[in-house]
C-alpha cells in the first residue's frame, strides 16, 4: 500500500508515531523533496475535557489539528480515505477533531508503530 495522499496542497507520505503520553501522531513529510509539510495530529491532552485522555484517544483514535496552518486537514483526510468521523472534542470550537483511521490506514500506522515501541 502506498501511504501518499494529497494535503493542504501537496502530495505527502505518512509517517505515523507517538506523542510522550502514547496517543499517536502523524506526520506529512512532503514526496517532493523529502520536508516534513504538516503535523496533521495535535496532542490535546491539557485541554481535553473527558474522563481519561490516554485511554478514550488511544489508536486508532487520532486527534486532528484543524486550525491556523492545518485549516482543512480534517476533511482532506476524510476525502483521502485516511480516518472517518470521530467524536466531537469540546472546547476546541471544532478546531480539533478526532477520526477514527479506516482499516487501511490502521494496518499501515500498525507497522510503523510497531517499530516505535
Amino acid at each position: 500500500m502506498k501511504n501518499e495522499v494529497m494535503l493542504l496542497g501537496k502530495k505527502c507520505k505518512l509517517e505515523f508515531g507517538y506523542y510522550p503520553n502514547k496517543t499517536v501522531a502523524i506526520t506529512a513529510i512532503r514526496i517532493s523533496d523529502g520536508e516534513q509539510w504538516c503535523v496533521a495530529t495535535v496532542n490535546y491532552e491539557s485541554q481535553f475535557q473527558g474522563h481519561s485522555y490516554k485511554k478514550q484517544l488511544c489508536f486508532p483514535l487520532v486527534v486532528i489539528k484543524n486550525y491556523t496552518e492545518n485549516e482543512g486537514i480534517y476533511q482532506q483526510l476524510i476525502d483521502a480515505g485516511v480516518i472517518t468521523n470521530g467524536a466531537y472534542l469540546s472546547g476546541s470550537g471544532g478546531t480539533v477533531q478526532s477520526g477514527i483511521l479506516t482499516d487501511k490506514w490502521q494496518a499501515f500506522a500498525k507497522k510503523q508503530l510497531a517499530r516505535k515501541k
